[in-house]
């Protein structure tokens, strides 16, 4: 039995629940976030911003050749444009971040009073879960120094059985012994002298 097999169990359990919280977490943000995309850039602003950024290039290319400066400042407006709906996603995720955590600044609010209330809600909703995520992270930790401090992999096993780990769904790893090979040639030819070794 090797600890390094009584790692890659534990790692797997922790992922087993992990995976799912996780993926909780990320489809109530992504219901939310679309929500706010929707009230904020409505549902074909997106299209129309697109549209004017690429009238605005347009423009700039026939008018202002001549003038680098502007034309820098032009496409410098024209990638806000193009990049308005990425930057509403990344400030969502910025806030969201700092009202779980609980750094609720709200210098760091852009939207108004319902997107704050929207954005607690949702926090409200994430926060249990995220705890659940911070115990499995402990939890992880301390199991695997149980693994790495122990003797060997029979000690770690028994360690884990005794801290209430559920071992039931551990196999151990079959180890296959080398199969015996025929040799067409007398392998006693590498000794010493080429003798049969007995």
């Amino acid at each position: 039995m090797r600890k390094t097999d009584l790692k890659s169990y534990i790692e797997k359990l922790v992922a087993e629940k992990d995976i799912p919280l996780q993926k909780q977490i990320n489809d109530m943000s992504d219901e939310v976030l679309e929500q706010v995309k929707k009230h904020y850039l409505g549902q074909d602003h997106i299209k129309r911003i697109r549209d004017m950024a690429d009238n605005l290039a347009e423009f700039a290319s026939e008018h202002i050749k001549d003038s680098p400066i502007n034309d820098y400042n032009i496409q410098h407006l024209r990638s806000k444009f193009v990049n308005l709906e990425y930057d509403i996603e990344s400030k969502f995720q910025s806030n969201l971040y700092y009202v779980i955590s609980g750094e609720n600044d709200k210098n760091r609010f852009i939207y108004g009073t319902d997107y704050t209330t929207v954005l607690n809600d949702l926090a409200n909703k994430i926060r249990p879960l995220k705890e659940q995520i911070n115990q499995l992270k402990k939890l992880r930790a301390e199991l695997l120094n149980i693994i790495t401090v122990s003797r060997n992999g029979k000690d770690a096993y028994k360690s884990l059985v005794a801290a209430g780990v559920d071992m039931s769904k551990f196999e151990e790893p079959v180890s296959y012994l080398p199969a015996v090979v025929k040799l067409s040639v007398d392998p006693s030819i590498l000794s010493e002298g080429g003798e049969k070794v007995e």
